[in-house]
C-alpha cells in the first residue's frame, strides 16, 4: 500500500518572544526570542506491505497445533521534494538524495555560514537502509490431558502454551524531524545577559546574521568551542523493534459453573528506540570538586560547529515476566463474576521512544546505555481486578414487565449491571 505524510512544523517560523513583565512588552524590552527562517511543510511517502500465511492441525481429538508465519516490509519513509537531512555518525550532516555534505564556516553569519561540500557517503530518499528481514513465526498448542484425573478431571482441563515474534513500526516523528534540520531551516536564539548583554529590542530577534560557532579559536578550560545549531537525525542502520512472546497455562473448570486458570506471561523486546545525542561532549576532568564545564575542565565536542545531535536509535532492550491466576464463574441466572490477580516485572532501557511518565527522553550518558536500565515506568508488581455482570430480572420472562410484547421487548429486556 501508499501511505503518504504531509508534516507541517511551522512552530517558531513567525517568531517566539518572551518578556520578564508587561512593562518590559510596553517598552520592547525582549528576554528571550526564538526564529525560525523557512517552512517546514515536508512531504513524505513510504511503500509498506506484509504477507501472512497460518494453519491448524488437529493431531487427536484432545490436541490442536495452530502455526503460521508473517513476513512485514515496513519500507522506509522517503523524502520526495529532497529538503531533509540526516546526520550521519563520522561524517555530519548530509542531505538526504545526495552525497552533500553541509558544513558550518565559522568565519561567516548567519545563512552565509552554510557551505555545501561533498560526503563519501550518498544518502537515499529516506535516508537510511532499508530492513528486509522481518519474520514473525507464531504457534500455539491447546491439549487436554487424560490421565491423572484426580488432578484434571475428565476432560475438565487444558493446557495452553504459545510462542511468537511480533514487529514494531518505527514511529514516523522520528525520520519526519529531519525535514527541520538546516539547511533547509536555521532556527536563531537570542538570550538577555547570555548572547546579549541585556534585554534587547524587537528587530534583534528577528536578525539571523548572527556567529553559528561560539569561542571560535578559543578552545580550552571552561571555553569549548561549539555551534549553535541542533540536528535531528536517523541511525542509518534503524531497526524494526521487535519482541519473543511467550506463555504457558492451564485452565481446570473445578465443578459447576466455576473455573480456574494460571498462566505464565512473558516477553523480551529488542532494537526498542531511544534517543542519544551524538555530540555528547568528552569531559576532561581535572578538578572534580567543579561541573564539568567549567575551569579547570574541559568538553571537547566531537562535531564542534553543531550543537545537541538528537538521533533515533535501537538499542534498548526490555523483558517481562508474570504470573495470572483467575477465577471465573459463569451462573446459570445472569451472572458473571472473574477475580484475578497479577504478580510480575518489567524491565527496560527506555520504556517510550520520546520517554513517558517520570522519565526523560534519551540517555543520560552515551557511553554507559546499561546505566539506563531499571524498572519501566509502567511496571506494576502486583495488580488485582475484579469484574461483574448481572443479567437485570426485568422484561420478557421476568416477573418485573415481564409482558412479551414489542414495547416491552424493547423497553426493558437486555438490561445489565456491570463494574
Amino acid at each position: 500500500r501508499r501511505e503518504d505524510a504531509r508534516r507541517f512544523l511551522d512552530g517558531s517560523s513567525r517568531g517566539t518572544f518572551n518578556f520578564v513583565n508587561f512593562a518590559d512588552f510596553a517598552a520592547g524590552l525582549v528576554n528571550t526570542s526564538t526564529f525560525r527562517y523557512g517552512q517546514t511543510i515536508r512531504y513524505w511517502r513510504r511503500y509498506p506491505w506484509d504477507v501472512y500465511w497460518q494453519d491448524q492441525y488437529r493431531v487427536k481429538d484432545n490436541l490442536t497445533i495452530n502455526y503460521g508465519v508473517r513476513y512485514e516490509y515496513p519500507s522506509a519513509i522517503g523524502q520526495t521534494r529532497k529538503n531533509a537531512t540526516n546526520f550521519i555518525p563520522g561524517v555530519g550532516p548530509v542531505l538526504l538524495d545526495s552525497n552533500q555534505l553541509l558544513q558550518i564556516d565559522p568565519t561567516k553569519r548567519g545563512l552565509a555560514s552554510f557551505v555545501l561540500t561533498s560526503s563519501p557517503v550518498t544518502l537515499s530518499q529516506s535516508g537510511v537502509n532499508l530492513d528486509r528481514n522481518n519474520f514473525a513465526p507464531v504457534i500455539g498448542v491447546a491439549y487436554t490431558p487424560r490421565f491423572a484425573r484426580a488432578l484434571f478431571g475428565n476432560d475438565r482441563s487444558v493446557i495452553r502454551l504459545g510462542f511468537r515474534v511480533g514487529y514494531d513500526d518505527i514511529f514516523n516523528n522520528i525520520p519526519a524531524n529531519m525535514g527541520l534540520n538546516a539547511p533547509y531551516t536555521l532556527t536563531t536564539t537570542q538570550t538577555a545577559n547570555v548572547t546579549q548583554p541585556g534585554k534587547f529590542a524587537w528587530p534583534v530577534g528577528f536578525d539571523q546574521t548572527v556567529p553559528l560557532v561560539s569561542n571560535v579559536g578559543r578552545q580550552g578550560p571552561g571555553t569549548p568551542t561549539s555551534g549553535l545549531l541542533t540536528f535531528n537525525a536517523e541511525d542509518p542502520n534503524l531497526r524494526s523493534a521487535y519482541l519473543y512472546q511467550y506463555n504457558l497455562g492451564i485452565h481446570r473448570r473445578l465443578f459447576g459453573d466455576l473455573s480456574v486458570e494460571d498462566h505464565y506471561q512473558g516477553w523480551t523486546g529488542h532494537k526498542l528506540g531511544t534517543f542519544l545525542d551524538q555530540n555528547q561532549p568528552l569531559v576532561i576532568d581535572r578538578d572534580p570538586n567543579v561541573r564539568g564545564n567549567q575551569a579547570p575542565n574541559e568538553q571537547v565536542f566531537p562535531y564542534p560547529t553543531v550543537s545537541t545531535v538528537s538521533t533515533g536509535v535501537d538499542n534498548g532492550n526490555s523483558n517481562y515476566n508474570g504470573v495470572v491466576l483467575t477465577t471465573k464463574y459463569l451462573g446459570r441466572k445472569g451472572v458473571f463474576l472473574q477475580a484475578s490477580y497479577t504478580f510480575g516485572k518489567s524491565i527496560d532501557y527506555a520504556s517510550a521512544f520520546f520517554g513517558s511518565s517520570g522519565e526523560r527522553t534519551g540517555v543520560s550518558d552515551v557511553n554507559n546505555i546499561k546505566a539506563e536500565r531499571g524498572p519501566s515506568s509502567f511496571d506494576i508488581r502486583h495488580r488485582a481486578v475484579i469484574t461483574y455482570v448481572i443479567d437485570l430480572p426485568a422484561g420478557p420472562g421476568h416477573r418485573l414487565f415481564g409482558w412479551d410484547n414489542a414495547i416491552s421487548r424493547q423497553v426493558f429486556g437486555g438490561w445489565q449491571i456491570s463494574g
